[in-house]
């Protein structure tokens, strides 16, 4: 999903916003800074930081915790609700395309009489490269 950026943003934010869009995953801010110093970009950590916080506060972006460490990783806003499967190993991380808790949510706020506002899934393993030593 292509999102329009405001003409408003600074280079160096429409950069960070365009490496977020291009990213198969979810990234954290050490991959963002690492591939924008790649390519090219002169900036240091620090504005990357507050290049996210701008994009998360116009709705750009969504900043979600992945892992027991409650790291930051970042995606475009907007996307279908969605959950992860995390490699133990080498810190893989893919999106689930379905949601399986949908039906059990309905549910159990029937059950329940609670009002449930969200809810967070994410599935720990090996992936395929590292099972293998497993």
């Amino acid at each position: 999903m292509k999102a329009k950026i405001n003409p408003r943003l600074t280079s160096n934010r429409a950069n960070i916003f365009k490496m977020i869009e291009e990213a198969a995953t979810p990234v954290c801010v050490d991959t963002i800074y690492l591939e924008l110093i790649k390519t090219g970009n002169k900036l240091n950590l620090s504005t990357v930081y507050r290049g996210l916080d701008c994009l998360v506060t116009k709705g750009l972006v969504k900043r979600i915790t992945i892992g027991e460490d409650n790291r930051f990783f970042y995606e475009v806003a907007g996307l279908e609700h969605h959950h992860f499967l995390r490699c133990l190993c080498c810190g893989l991380i893919l999106p689930l395309e379905d949601c399986p808790i949908k039906e059990y949510e309905k549910d159990l706020s029937k059950k329940t009489d609670f009002i449930i506002s969200g809810h967070k899934l994410e599935l720990v393993g090996y992936c395929s490269s590292c099972s293998k030593g497993v």
